[in-house]
């Protein structure tokens, strides 16, 4: 479809689809079923025009939807994946509805009688799969729907808060598409007391939720989903009353319910993640009004990372670091919050540094807050006292092999690289004086660390890394000998030196370490791929010998 639609053009293919299954209708609906799935990918595309056939294909598709045939019929099952097919096309066309609001209104009906449909008791399995089929492409499709036409749906707020609350005992994979639409309804609303309003109809049953839920950490963690779901709609400018509402439903509110969530159940990861992700949303939307709070988030945050390492906590004080490192106020409390979380993570990590790929996101949140404090907050973590032994970790974490915890170690380790380069730049057109200053404060503890750094990459590259990690050893490498002009050719040899005896000899590891050294970019990275085939070749050798030894043994 998408090289038709390149060729086609979406209009073109759009008026050649709809005349197939005008002609086609005659071949029953299976075929028409078929034409419903190629407009789902063609028809979101193409120029909405008021004199199109599809109009008369769109008019068409509520009766399809409410049209009924029985369930344990042949006919009723082809009819089940058709009504499916055609609610997921009219939601795809939502900017065709748009265009028309009293269709908009009448379709949005007919969907949320779906979605309040519900089988007769004891009804075979399969016949309440089709309906949770139907009903997970209704709720998409009521989102979409939603969130095109939310400027036109303003005043069926209530009635929309009312669906959502009948609806909330579905699947919460289905309940996020309704709260996702109904929320970005909400937050379209521009008079100030409307919208207060309609977030308080919107948030009031939830908060009776956690109240009642307490002892359910299952069912605490979806609703704050929901409650995520609802304020990442949410953008306001700051000052205006609008502001003022949701700061103070964040504070007054969401704020105690985090912590109430966190202190009742520190040990239940999935909560703990869910209320770290609303804290993360909740501090975006309005950091000026939540900022009165920060000393407050960063004592739970650090008593919650005693009891229990969740990596989330990590997490949460990077996004506190992106909101607030500008301001001088917080600077103090960053600064605390930084010292605690990195020396009881960096406590945990010492005790697993022989078995890391147990504790990965641990060691990715580690990590990336590290990055993204020398990044913000370059001070904090320079004047830090858990940044030498941090570093001293790198040819240990090095040897990770998940992919978000390796790019988490390894966006670290660039970035201190970097800024050690760019005090050699002196004199450039381009040269960051501010850089360069931090780079000078960075390079006696890389200079400690970068000797042994540099052969744990050969000895990762002996040792057959995922094809990511074989990717990301060139960059590495560049970084260090941008670094590090003078020391890393000894420094190259020494890794070289490490690599099994049969992946070359020593004048070809000796060619080697010259592209390493003085290639360009291209050159460097194919020198790197050649060692990591001939090294993953070694190993395959190796192995197929060990495995006829042992079975010359059993024999």
């Amino acid at each position: 479809v998408e090289d038709c639609l390149e060729v086609l053009t979406p209009n073109t293919a759009l008026e050649h689809v709809l005349k197939s299954l005008l002609s086609g209708q005659q071949q029953g609906v299976v075929v028409q079923e078929a034409h419903f799935f190629v407009l789902t990918m063609v028809a979101s595309r193409a120029e909405v025009r008021d004199g199109s056939v599809l109009w008369q294909l769109i008019q068409s598709l509520p009766p399809l939807i409410s049209s009924s045939a029985p369930s344990e019929t042949t006919e009723g099952a082809i009819l089940h994946f058709t009504k499916k097919t055609a609610i997921e096309l009219l939601g795809n066309l939502w900017q065709w509805v748009k265009t028309r609001p009293d269709f908009l209104r009448s379709s949005l009906e007919m969907i949320s009688q779906l979605l309040l449909a519900s089988d007769a008791p004891n009804s075979p399995a399969n016949i309440v799969e089709r309906t949770k089929q139907v009903q997970q492409a209704a709720s998409m499709a009521f989102k979409d729907i939603c969130v095109g036409g939310k400027h036109h749906l303003q005043d069926l707020v209530p009635q929309l808060t009312q669906l959502y609350v009948t609806t909330i005992a579905l699947p919460i994979r289905m309940h996020l598409f309704i709260v996702d639409g109904i929320g970005s309804v909400v937050a379209s609303i521009h008079h100030d007391e409307q919208f207060r309003t309609g977030l308080e109809q919107l948030v009031s049953p939830l908060v009776q939720g956690l109240n009642s839920e307490r002892e359910r950490p299952n069912v605490l963690s979806e609703i704050l989903d929901r409650l995520t779901t609802i304020i990442r709609q949410i953008h306001i400018r700051e000052g205006s009353a609008k502001a003022a509402s949701v700061g103070a439903l964040i504070s007054n509110t969401f704020w105690p319910v985090i912590r109430q969530c966190l202190a009742q159940h520190p040990g239940d990861s999935k909560l703990v993640e869910k209320s770290c992700r609303l804290l993360k949303h909740s501090m975006r939307c309005v950091p000026d009004l939540f900022k009165p709070n920060l000393s407050d988030v960063a004592r739970t945050l650090v008593t919650a990372f005693q009891q229990h390492q969740h990596s989330s906590y990590l997490y949460s004080a990077e996004i506190l670091a992106h909101t607030y490192a500008k301001d001088p106020e917080i600077v103090p409390v960053l600064t605390e919050l930084f010292n605690q979380l990195s020396s009881i993570g960096l406590q945990c990590l010492m005790q697993y540094k022989d078995k890391l790929e147990e504790i990965t996101e641990l060691v990715e949140d580690f990590f990336g807050m590290f990055e993204r404090y020398l990044r913000f907050a370059p001070r904090i973590v320079l004047e830090s006292p858990t940044l030498p032994p941090t570093m001293q970790l790198w040819s240990l974490a090095i040897f990770v092999q998940q992919k978000e915890a390796v790019e988490a170690i390894i966006a670290f380790i660039e970035s201190v690289l970097s800024h050690i380069s760019e005090a050699g730049k002196l004199g450039n057109r381009y040269f960051d004086e501010s850089k360069a200053n931090i780079g000078r404060m960075l390079q006696p503890h890389a200079l400690q660390v970068a000797p042994s750094f540099v052969q744990a990459i050969f000895r990762l590259i002996a040792g057959v890394p995922t094809k990511y990690v074989q990717e990301s050893i060139p960059s590495i490498l560049d970084h260090i000998r941008l670094a590090f002009v003078q020391e890393f050719p000894q420094w190259l040899e020494a890794g070289l030196s490490g690599l099994p005896p049969s992946v070359g000899s020593k004048a070809e590891l000796q060619k080697f370490g010259e592209h390493i050294v003085n290639g360009d970019d291209q050159r460097l990275y194919e020198a790197i791929q050649d060692l990591c085939y001939r090294c993953e070749q070694v190993v395959l050798r190796s192995r197929g010998q060990n495995d006829s030894s042992s079975g010359r043994r059993r024999k």
